[in-house]
C-alpha cells in the first residue's frame, strides 16, 4: 500500500482553504461533506492497519488521515456567538469616523476571542428571520424608526437576545428629526427617557458601579473616571 504524502498534504490544504467561514460566520454546507469524507478515509485506513505486514504502512497513512481531519474541523469551530452591527453612517463627522473605526476595531476583538463579527447598513435585516442568527445585536449610530423593525427588535432583547449601543443610538428629542416615539425603548429598555442637554465641549466624569456582580461590570473598580465624553 502506497501512500503520497505530498499529494495527500496539498489536498489537506486545498480542503482547508474552501472551510473558510462565509461572511455570517456560518457553516458552508460543503465543509460538513469534507469532514464526512475524512471520517471515510480513517475509516478505510484503520481496516488497512488491521491487515497482516501492512502496519507500517497503514499507521503513517493513519496519521496523515488524522492530521487532515484535525485541520479540517478546526476550521470549522463554531464561535462563541455571533453579533450583528446595524448603522447609516450618513451624519455628522464624528459619528462617521466611529462607525469606520468600530468596524475595523470589532473584527479584530472577534478574531482575538472568538466571536463572529458583521455590520449592515440594511435596516431592513432587522427582522426575526435575520435576528435568528445572532445572540447579539449592535447600534452604532442611530435607531430603528420602521414600526416592524423596532418590533423585531424588541421581541429579539425580550427572548434573551444581547445589545450594545453607542452615543445617538440612544437619542430621542422632540421636537427633532428623532422625537421620543418609543416608550418601550427609551423609557422601560434605556431608562433614559428623551434627552435634555449634554456637557460641551466633551467632559470626563467619575462613574460609579452599582452591580459590581453583573458580567457587563466584571474587572472594574467602584468608581473610575470616564473619558471625556459629552
Amino acid at each position: 500500500m502506497m501512500i503520497d504524502l505530498k499529494a495527500c498534504l496539498k489536498s489537506s490544504s486545498r480542503r482547508e482553504e474552501a472551510l473558510t467561514l462565509d461572511r455570517r460566520g456560518s457553516r458552508n454546507p460543503e465543509h460538513w461533506s469534507l469532514l464526512t469524507s475524512a471520517a471515510t478515509t480513517i475509516s478505510g485506513v484503520l481496516a488497512q492497519a488491521l491487515k497482516p505486514n501492512r502496519t507500517r504502512t497503514a499507521v503513517a497513512a493513519f496519521c496523515v488521515a488524522c492530521f487532515c481531519a484535525v485541520s479540517l474541523f478546526a476550521q470549522t469551530a463554531a464561535p462563541k456567538f455571533r453579533a450583528i452591527a446595524f448603522y447609516n453612517g450618513r451624519s455628522e463627522t464624528a459619528h462617521l469616523s466611529f462607525v469606520k473605526e468600530a468596524n475595523r476595531f470589532f473584527p479584530k476583538m472577534a478574531a482575538e476571542h472568538g466571536f463572529a463579527y458583521d455590520s449592515t447598513d440594511n435596516w431592513e435585516n432587522l427582522n426575526p428571520e435575520f435576528l435568528a442568527q445572532y445572540q447579539v445585536a449592535i447600534f452604532l449610530d442611530t435607531r430603528p424608526d420602521a414600526p416592524a423593525q423596532r418590533e423585531a427588535f424588541r421581541k429579539f432583547i425580550e427572548d434573551g437576545g444581547g445589545w450594545m449601543g453607542f452615543h445617538f443610538a440612544g437619542f430621542a428629542l422632540t421636537p427633532s428629526e428623532f422625537p421620543q416615539n418609543w416608550d418601550w425603548c427609551h423609557n422601560d429598555f434605556l431608562g433614559a427617557g428623551s434627552y435634555a442637554g449634554n456637557t460641551w465641549r466633551p467632559t470626563s466624569a467619575i462613574l460609579k458601579v452599582e452591580d459590581a456582580r453583573h458580567p457587563a461590570m466584571k474587572g472594574l473598580p467602584e468608581t473610575f473616571k470616564a473619558s471625556p465624553n459629552e
